[in-house]
């Protein structure tokens, strides 16, 4: 079956890491088996690296390098098994570090602070975990470890599905010691809106406070947003975003540089006085 499901593009070798507490190893599994009983290929404890070199007339080494995958998950949810064994890529140029996170877990990050110490700590740029998901928000140990100069957030605008990045995840990162001083601005979802508890509550604010200006919905009409995020404000709400299960989307003015990819580039540089 997987065989087949390659054959259109070019039957490529497939790899599958393994870099846990208790294994570090490489399946190669090959088009010439039927993509059955692979190579298996040690890793080095270091982790696996993908790619090195040095730059030009610089001379500047870099590297990219998987350190974490197939991290076992500390619950038997698949949802959790799958997100804590995302692969974690780090890919440095002279003193300068990404992270590349995925989906991975508290459990993932935890296993990647406690193996690879500084060769990780301290990235130029951090992946936020999950997309600000709550299974990933950072507990102190982690936040002091991978913190970062700049955090990008991979998600989607107007994530209604997964209502991503939450709040406290975002709120927990805008704490870390080393962020650089930026005006930016990020998109994110809370639960905790008092005010608007029942269904009557929530279309009353149609006819209510955002009566008068542009309002956009899915075709479902689970997810309510105004076009113009600026007139939350404006309301009196302080959200421009509301779905039918009580999840609330905000967007907020931040002076530290937390990017996320979902928000037009023409939003990500602001002026707080408005100019």
């Amino acid at each position: 079956m997987l065989g087949s499901n390659l054959s259109f593009i070019g039957n490529p070798d497939i790899y599958e890491v393994t870099i846990n507490a208790t294994s570090k190893r490489r399946l190669k599994w090959r088009v010439g088996k039927d993509y059955k009983n692979p190579i298996s290929i040690d890793i080095p404890d270091a982790g696996l690296v993908l790619a090195s070199g040095t730059t030009g007339t610089d001379d500047i080494p870099w590297s990219i390098k998987i350190v974490a995958g197939n991290v076992p998950a500390d619950t038997e949810s698949w949802t959790d098994i799958s997100n804590t064994a995302s692969l974690v890529t780090t890919a440095t140029i002279g003193n300068d570090r990404v992270v590349l996170t995925g989906d991975s877990t508290v459990t993932t990050l935890n296993y990647v602070r406690a193996n690879y110490g500084t060769s990780v700590y301290n990235p130029t740029i951090l992946q936020i975990p999950h997309h600000g998901s709550l299974s990933s928000y950072p507990t102190d140990a982690i936040l002091a470890a991978f913190n970062p100069t700049s955090g990008l957030i991979s998600v989607g605008l107007l994530n209604d599905s997964y209502r991503l990045p939450r709040k406290s995840v975002v709120d927990k990162w805008l704490t870390a010691s080393r962020l650089a001083n930026y005006d930016r601005v990020v998109d994110y979802w809370s639960g905790d809106v008092g005010a608007y508890d029942t269904h009557t509550k929530l279309k009353a604010i149609l006819t209510g406070p955002w009566s008068g200006y542009d309002v956009l919905h899915n075709n479902s009409e689970s997810f309510y947003w105004l076009k113009d995020p600026d007139d939350a404000e404006k309301s009196g709400t302080g959200f421009y975003g509301f779905t039918n299960n009580f999840f609330f989307l905000y967007r907020k003015k931040i002076g530290k540089d937390i990017v996320e990819t979902g928000i037009y580039p023409d939003v990500l540089k602001i002026d707080f006085d408005g100019s």
